[in-house]
Protein backbone atom coordinates (compact mmCIF):
# COMPACT_ATOMS: atom_id res chain seq x y z
CA UNK A 1 0.00 0.00 0.00
CA UNK A 2 1.50 3.19 -0.66
CA UNK A 3 2.15 6.19 1.91
CA UNK A 4 -0.73 8.51 2.86
CA UNK A 5 -0.19 11.68 1.21
CA UNK A 6 -0.41 14.50 4.46
CA UNK A 7 -3.73 16.38 4.69
CA UNK A 8 -3.31 20.02 6.05
CA UNK A 9 -6.76 23.09 6.83
CA UNK A 10 -4.94 26.41 6.93
CA UNK A 11 -8.38 27.39 8.94
CA UNK A 12 -9.45 28.39 12.10
CA UNK A 13 -12.23 25.73 13.50
CA UNK A 14 -15.30 26.40 11.83
CA UNK A 15 -18.55 24.80 10.18
CA UNK A 16 -16.83 23.75 6.51
CA UNK A 17 -13.24 22.73 8.39
CA UNK A 18 -15.56 20.33 10.15
CA UNK A 19 -17.42 19.01 7.31
CA UNK A 20 -14.24 18.68 5.61
CA UNK A 21 -12.57 16.51 8.66
CA UNK A 22 -15.93 14.40 8.71
CA UNK A 23 -15.69 14.04 4.86
CA UNK A 24 -11.76 13.14 4.69
CA UNK A 25 -11.85 11.19 7.85
CA UNK A 26 -12.51 7.45 6.25
CA UNK A 27 -9.05 8.20 4.28
CA UNK A 28 -7.07 9.64 7.20
CA UNK A 29 -7.04 12.62 9.01
CA UNK A 30 -7.15 16.14 8.09
CA UNK A 31 -4.64 18.34 10.20
CA UNK A 32 -5.98 21.82 11.04
CA UNK A 33 -2.74 24.65 11.21
CA UNK A 34 -4.00 27.56 12.42
CA UNK A 35 -1.20 29.93 10.19
CA UNK A 36 1.86 29.43 7.61
CA UNK A 37 4.04 29.57 10.09
CA UNK A 38 2.64 26.32 11.78
CA UNK A 39 2.62 24.96 8.66
CA UNK A 40 5.88 25.57 6.99
CA UNK A 41 7.55 27.08 9.39
CA UNK A 42 9.11 30.30 10.13
CA UNK A 43 10.93 31.40 6.68
CA UNK A 44 14.78 31.06 6.97
CA UNK A 45 14.34 27.88 9.18
CA UNK A 46 14.26 24.53 9.61
CA UNK A 47 11.31 22.79 10.49
CA UNK A 48 7.32 22.58 9.34
CA UNK A 49 5.66 19.86 8.64
CA UNK A 50 6.01 17.15 5.62
CA UNK A 51 4.75 18.24 2.68
CA UNK A 52 0.69 17.51 1.69
CA UNK A 53 -2.02 18.51 0.66
CA UNK A 54 -2.98 22.25 1.82
CA UNK A 55 -7.00 22.95 1.81
CA UNK A 56 -7.48 26.34 1.82
CA UNK A 57 -11.05 27.77 2.68
CA UNK A 58 -12.77 30.81 0.92
CA UNK A 59 -13.29 32.61 4.01
CA UNK A 60 -9.33 32.51 4.50
CA UNK A 61 -8.03 35.76 4.22
CA UNK A 62 -6.33 36.60 0.56
CA UNK A 63 -2.81 37.93 1.94
CA UNK A 64 -2.66 34.83 3.80
CA UNK A 65 -2.69 32.93 0.08
CA UNK A 66 -0.56 35.34 -1.44
CA UNK A 67 2.22 34.60 1.64
CA UNK A 68 2.03 30.31 1.08
CA UNK A 69 1.78 30.43 -2.35
CA UNK A 70 5.39 32.83 -2.10
CA UNK A 71 6.75 30.24 0.34
CA UNK A 72 5.53 27.37 -1.71
CA UNK A 73 7.10 28.65 -4.72
CA UNK A 74 10.25 28.60 -3.54
CA UNK A 75 10.06 25.73 -1.00
CA UNK A 76 11.67 23.11 -2.98
CA UNK A 77 9.09 20.64 -1.93
CA UNK A 78 5.87 19.01 -3.75
CA UNK A 79 2.88 20.50 -2.25
CA UNK A 80 -0.39 20.82 -3.23
CA UNK A 81 -2.23 23.79 -2.59
CA UNK A 82 -6.14 23.43 -3.18
CA UNK A 83 -8.57 26.19 -2.81
CA UNK A 84 -12.25 25.52 -1.58
CA UNK A 85 -14.87 27.55 -3.16
CA UNK A 86 -18.91 27.36 -2.42
CA UNK A 87 -21.05 26.28 -5.51
CA UNK A 88 -24.33 24.76 -6.29
CA UNK A 89 -23.74 21.53 -5.51
CA UNK A 90 -21.24 22.28 -2.00
CA UNK A 91 -17.40 22.82 -1.74
CA UNK A 92 -15.50 22.74 -5.08
CA UNK A 93 -11.58 22.13 -4.80
CA UNK A 94 -9.49 24.33 -7.48
CA UNK A 95 -5.56 23.19 -7.12
CA UNK A 96 -3.30 25.96 -7.32
CA UNK A 97 0.08 24.75 -8.45
CA UNK A 98 3.54 26.22 -7.27
CA UNK A 99 5.37 23.60 -9.06
CA UNK A 100 6.17 25.60 -12.39
CA UNK A 101 6.80 29.43 -11.29
CA UNK A 102 7.45 31.81 -14.05
CA UNK A 103 8.88 34.94 -13.97
CA UNK A 104 7.99 37.47 -16.00
CA UNK A 105 10.47 37.41 -18.47
CA UNK A 106 9.48 33.78 -18.87
CA UNK A 107 6.18 33.98 -19.30
CA UNK A 108 7.00 37.21 -21.90
CA UNK A 109 9.15 35.05 -23.71
CA UNK A 110 6.39 32.49 -23.98
CA UNK A 111 3.87 34.66 -25.11
CA UNK A 112 6.15 36.06 -27.91
CA UNK A 113 6.88 32.30 -29.38
CA UNK A 114 3.30 32.19 -29.79
CA UNK A 115 1.20 30.02 -26.63
CA UNK A 116 -1.61 31.81 -25.60
CA UNK A 117 -1.83 33.52 -22.14
CA UNK A 118 -3.67 29.93 -20.79
CA UNK A 119 -2.17 27.95 -22.84
CA UNK A 120 1.65 28.95 -21.14
CA UNK A 121 0.25 28.23 -17.85
CA UNK A 122 -2.25 25.18 -18.63
CA UNK A 123 -2.00 22.47 -15.97
CA UNK A 124 -4.95 20.59 -17.85
CA UNK A 125 -2.66 21.35 -21.17
CA UNK A 126 0.18 19.14 -19.34
CA UNK A 127 -2.60 16.62 -18.22
CA UNK A 128 -3.76 16.13 -22.11
CA UNK A 129 -0.67 15.54 -23.16
CA UNK A 130 0.27 12.97 -20.65
CA UNK A 131 -3.05 11.44 -21.45
CA UNK A 132 -1.93 10.77 -24.86
CA UNK A 133 1.47 9.86 -24.14
CA UNK A 134 0.05 6.99 -21.83
CA UNK A 135 -2.11 5.80 -24.22
CA UNK A 136 0.44 5.73 -27.23
CA UNK A 137 2.26 3.85 -24.75
CA UNK A 138 0.21 1.37 -23.51
CA UNK A 139 -0.83 0.46 -27.05
CA UNK A 140 3.09 -0.13 -28.15
CA UNK A 141 3.91 -1.96 -25.02
CA UNK A 142 0.53 -4.40 -25.56
CA UNK A 143 2.28 -5.06 -29.30
CA UNK A 144 5.13 -5.30 -27.73
CA UNK A 145 4.15 -7.84 -25.34
CA UNK A 146 1.90 -9.71 -28.11
CA UNK A 147 4.83 -10.38 -30.65
CA UNK A 148 7.03 -11.33 -27.60
CA UNK A 149 4.60 -13.61 -26.25
CA UNK A 150 4.06 -15.32 -29.62
CA UNK A 151 7.64 -16.05 -30.37
CA UNK A 152 7.65 -17.90 -27.14
CA UNK A 153 5.56 -19.88 -28.88
CA UNK A 154 7.89 -20.85 -31.65
CA UNK A 155 10.76 -21.78 -29.16
CA UNK A 156 11.65 -24.20 -26.90
CA UNK A 157 10.70 -23.28 -23.14
CA UNK A 158 14.52 -24.54 -22.27
CA UNK A 159 16.91 -22.55 -24.84
CA UNK A 160 19.04 -19.41 -24.23
CA UNK A 161 16.42 -17.49 -26.41
CA UNK A 162 13.44 -18.19 -24.85
CA UNK A 163 15.22 -16.94 -21.88
CA UNK A 164 16.11 -13.86 -23.02
CA UNK A 165 12.60 -13.08 -24.37
CA UNK A 166 11.40 -13.89 -21.00
CA UNK A 167 13.18 -11.49 -19.58
CA UNK A 168 12.53 -8.81 -21.99
CA UNK A 169 8.63 -9.83 -21.64
CA UNK A 170 8.91 -9.33 -17.96
CA UNK A 171 10.41 -5.82 -18.70
CA UNK A 172 7.43 -4.80 -21.31
CA UNK A 173 5.09 -6.18 -18.20
CA UNK A 174 6.35 -3.81 -15.91
CA UNK A 175 6.85 -0.49 -17.79
CA UNK A 176 3.13 -0.96 -18.78
CA UNK A 177 2.31 -1.49 -14.89
CA UNK A 178 3.72 2.02 -14.58
CA UNK A 179 2.04 3.03 -17.74
CA UNK A 180 -1.03 2.02 -15.68
CA UNK A 181 0.07 3.86 -13.13
CA UNK A 182 0.08 6.66 -14.79
CA UNK A 183 -3.67 6.84 -15.42
CA UNK A 184 -4.34 7.83 -11.67
CA UNK A 185 -3.40 11.57 -12.87
CA UNK A 186 -6.10 12.80 -15.04
CA UNK A 187 -7.79 16.13 -16.02
CA UNK A 188 -11.40 16.55 -13.83
CA UNK A 189 -14.28 16.14 -16.50
CA UNK A 190 -15.15 19.10 -18.26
Amino acid sequence: MSEQIPRYILAPPGSLSDRLRARLAPVGPLVQVGSVEELLGVAGEDGGRPPGWILLPPALDPSTIVELLGRLAGAGEVWAPLLLVESEGGPTILPLSTAYALTLEELGDRLEAGEGGAAALSFRRALDLLSRVRHDMNNALTVALAEAQLVLTDLDSESETASAIHIVEGQIQRIRDLVTELSAVRAPRR
